[in-house]
């Protein structure tokens, strides 16, 4: 068992088997081990990309478990870093706006939302037009929530997740103004 090798005194293999650790349990959707497997491994570690890699899987457990204050940590440590790669620096970007928005700073994460999807046209720019569609919705601003997921649509429908996702938001937005013919049409 890993965990038994894990408890041991440091061997030889303790980082090995603390990477395989932590993703094993996010394989089997053990977020909490595995984020805190990640914590371990990445404390040991002296390469920058494995120190980054370890980051990448705590902010991954952390959104699942939406702890937002260790997952802004996790976030703000990469964007510390030098020689980050961009689809990491990104991925911290998209959960730092979390962060902020779980902490009703709407502004503050549409102001880097907007950077995200400006410089991205693929999956993260469609992570990043969702949620600004969500501050539109939260915010009241239903026609620019609209807008948002029309022009997801129609930029980058790619993405089922997020297309679904931004659909399910626009019906919402439809709701809430009282359109419910338009919403049960969405």
């Amino acid at each position: 068992d890993l965990e038994d090798l894990v408890a041991r005194p440091a061997h030889p293999y303790t980082e090995s088997v603390l990477r395989l650790l932590a993703e094993e349990r996010a394989a089997d959707s053990s977020w909490q081990q595995s984020a805190e497997a990640w914590k371990k491994w990445g404390s040991r570690m002296t390469a920058p990309q494995d120190i980054q890699e370890a980051l990448k899987g705590q902010m991954i457990a952390w959104v699942k478990l939406e702890n937002w204050t260790e997952l802004e940590k996790a976030a703000s440590r990469i964007l510390e870093m030098e020689s980050v790669p961009e689809a990491l620096r990104t991925d911290a970007h998209i959960a730092k706006a979390l962060c902020l928005m779980e902490a009703s700073r709407l502004s503050d994460a549409q102001t880097i939302l907007e950077k995200v999807y400006a410089s991205n046209k693929n999956e993260p720019g469609a992570t990043a037009l969702y949620y600004l569609a969500d501050i539109a919705y939260r915010k009241g601003n239903y026609a620019l929530c609209q807008s948002r997921v029309f022009e997801m649509a129609d930029r980058i429908p790619y993405y089922d997740h997020w297309l679904g996702m931004a659909f399910l938001l626009l019906s919402d937005s439809y709701i809430a103004q009282k359109n419910t013919i338009q919403a049960r049409a969405t």
